[in-house]
């Protein structure tokens, strides 16, 4: 059984070192977890920092619940490679939260929310929303670097990077995974349930942008977002 792990929101101590986590962390941990005075746990500071540590006292008081540690080991673990981004449309309703922790958990570097000419949902009230989701789920599936959430971003910036990055569209006519270039950065776009229109297909081409299918099916937005991570991080 793999160790709790705990979110720091700053890089974790030298070996040796005692400290005190406070906060919903620690109340989760002692709460919820029952983590106890000889459990060891994990702490991600979501940056590469991962810390093996040794939980020595507990506070189980809500507004004041507190998990003291003593750092056994610290090591830095190197972003996941090749760094993969997407930029989908929004999915409607709880399915925009259903993708972030399936990206979070595939192994996505990035969300960015992608403004097309057929998008019907925006993403502004939901940020703070999945900033949570997306942390949590990089907590659960121990990530040692979070996922990120990027601001709002058009086709035509897109198809501007194509030349300097491997910018991918997901497209039911287009190459397998195994076919498409290999780079250190990648730019997964999914458009929203609409398709691209012809005129941002031919500005992506245009660009350099190239196609990548998924099976046999049109997928949902959010499952191809899923699987587009999936098939080029384990090519």
């Amino acid at each position: 059984m793999s160790p709790h792990r705990l979110t720091l929101d700053h890089a974790p101590p030298a070996a040796g070192a005692t400290f005190t986590i406070v906060g919903d962390e620690a109340w989760h941990a002692v709460a919820v977890k029952r983590v106890q005075p000889g459990d060891r746990v994990e702490l991600l500071d979501g940056r590469g920092g991962v810390a093996a540590a040794l939980v020595t006292a507990t506070d189980k008081r809500k507004r004041d619940a507190s998990v003291q540690v003593r750092i056994e080991r610290v090591s830095h673990a190197d972003p996941v490679s090749p760094r993969v981004e997407v930029w989908s449309a929004v999915p409607k309703a709880d399915r925009a939260g259903q993708m972030i922790d399936q990206l979070a958990q595939t192994g996505a570097a990035l969300w960015r929310p992608l403004v097309a000419d057929r998008s019907v949902t925006e993403v502004d009230h939901k940020v703070e929303r999945l900033q949570r989701i997306a942390t949590e789920a990089s907590k659960q599936c121990g990530r040692a670097w979070h996922m990120e959430l990027g601001a709002p971003a058009t086709v035509a910036e897109a198809a501007k990077l194509a030349s300097a990055s491997a910018v991918v569209v997901a497209d039911a006519a287009g190459a397998l995974p195994a076919h498409v270039p290999r780079a250190a950065r990648l730019i997964v776009l999914i458009g929203p349930e609409g398709g691209f229109t012809a005129a941002e297909t031919d500005m992506l081409q245009a660009g350099g942008a190239v196609s990548l299918r998924l099976g046999p099916h049109v997928l949902r937005t959010e499952t191809a977002a899923v699987a587009a991570v999936v098939a080029l991080l384990c090519r």
